[in-house]
């Protein structure tokens, strides 16, 4: 592998953050054209052609979003402020 024939790492840096935000963008994006009970399953259906597992998505999902949250509680538990 010739170092001189590789591509500009921050190329690289920025076609992968391209990339994820478009394929996280898809699920999302009824929500921001769209109101009512038919968008939740047109999102559904978006994000289901991404062709991972629901089951493992699912999972994911929660644990990153009980890490954030446990994170946030603790340092504002440290701090000693309350939510009201």
């Amino acid at each position: 592998m010739n170092p001189a024939e590789l591509g500009s790492p921050w190329a690289s840096a920025l076609s992968s953050l391209v990339t994820f935000a478009a394929g996280a963008f898809v699920p999302l994006a009824p929500w921001l054209i769209a109101t009512g009970p038919r968008v939740a399953p047109v999102s559904f259906v978006l994000g289901w052609q991404t062709r991972r597992h629901v089951l493992w998505s699912a999972m994911r999902q929660v644990f990153v979003i009980s890490l954030a949250a446990g994170l946030t509680f603790l340092v504002g538990w440290l701090l000693g402020t309350a939510a009201s």
